[in-house]
């Protein structure tokens, strides 16, 4: 809650711990997101699907949808909408415990420029590519 409050995101707590922005606008979130990404230098790509990811040493081997393999030191996956379990084998099999998923009310609604949510992927500008992406 700090990081978002530090970017002037307020968030409040609903009675069944969902927390939202107190605009109960997602762009609230989206804008401070974007603009950290930015002044980190990372880069989005949209519409480029994971569809693997393996470790690699100590590094994480990431295999994208446009035949692209790169190397990570870390990497940030935000499921979504999946009530399944099941779902998130190929998560357990990286060594991550799964919490059963809990449903949501809230939908994390996209402005049209920032579309691809289903397969938007990030790099840093330190990351390696096998091929050039």
């Amino acid at each position: 809650m700090d990081w978002f409050a530090q970017r002037n995101v307020d968030l409040k707590t609903e009675l069944d711990g969902r927390m939202f922005p107190t605009t109960d606008d997602s762009r609230s979130v989206i804008t401070a997101l974007m603009d950290e990404a930015e002044q980190l230098k990372i880069q989005v790509r949209l519409k480029c699907a994971v569809i693997g990811i393996e470790r690699s040493g100590d590094r994480f081997q990431v295999s994208l949808s446009n035949d692209c393999v790169e190397l990570y030191d870390r990497v940030i996956v935000t499921t979504g909408g999946s009530p399944k379990p099941e779902t998130y084998s190929w998560l357990k099999a990286l060594g991550h415990t799964i919490v059963p998923p809990a449903p949501s009310l809230f939908t994390f609604n996209m402005p049209a420029s920032n579309t691809g949510v289903d397969g938007s992927c990030c790099s840093s500008s330190g990351s390696h590519h096998r091929n050039r992406c």
